[in-house]
């Protein structure tokens, strides 16, 4: 198949030529790239005012944009790939370690530096990955409120039982708790990104309470 388009005046005539005759014109080999880590999702608006997830990227400090043959001039829909050259809809980003440079690219082309995981599937992994840590968070700080706020005794006929020093502290822990639904360490990625949206804000309201 043969593909021709423009990008800052530079003809591209097929895709693989395209990145052939950046990466010799930018000097570097495609094995000196690797993908920016996705920080984290991020809740925005779109133009239609509809809520949207976008990545935010862990940037690495005191990198620049690298020298592209096609570098990107616009915005939104208007942006160009900075690899190949093509129009792109989703940003992502790549880097160079050895020239401390940084390359925007689309959904597609971050597939061949991510062991073929496409922007779409980088940026689902990022979200799984958030809604994880904000869950396990959550577990540990209600352990920590069961640790803090109560202490485990042995009675004369030897049953253990629990006290608190907490008042409404048993009611306390069993209401923070029961956000945490079935979760388990062991919890599919869909299970917990189900948890978050039932219970997500839930928990960080819990987690900035001065109770306990």
């Amino acid at each position: 198949m043969n593909i021709t388009a423009q990008a800052n005046g530079v003809e591209i005539s097929s895709y693989s030529s395209a990145v052939a005759q950046n990466l010799a014109y930018m000097g570097t080999a495609a094995a000196e790239w690797a993908p920016v880590e996705i920080r984290r999702m991020a809740t925005t608006k779109n133009d239609a005012g509809a809520d949207v997830s976008m990545p935010e990227f862990d940037f690495p400090e005191g990198f620049k944009s690298a020298e592209s043959m096609y570098r990107n001039t616009g915005a939104g829909e208007g942006m160009n790939c900075e690899l190949c050259g093509h129009m792109i809809k989703n940003a992502f980003w790549l880097r160079n370690d050895t020239r401390r440079w940084l390359l925007l690219v689309g959904s597609e082309c971050v597939t061949h530096f991510s062991g073929g995981d496409s922007g779409m599937r980088l940026d689902k992994s990022a979200l799984w990955k958030a809604n994880r840590e904000l869950v396990e968070r959550y577990r540990k700080f209600v352990s920590e409120f069961l640790r803090k706020n109560s202490i485990m005794k042995r009675s004369l006929w030897g049953n253990s039982y629990r006290t608190w020093s907490l008042y409404n502290g048993e009611w306390e822990y069993r209401r923070r708790l029961k956000l945490l639904g079935s979760y388990t360490a062991d919890s599919s990625d869909r299970h917990v990104t189900s948890l978050v949206r039932r219970n997500g804000e839930a928990m960080l309201r819990e987690m900035e309470s001065k109770i306990g």
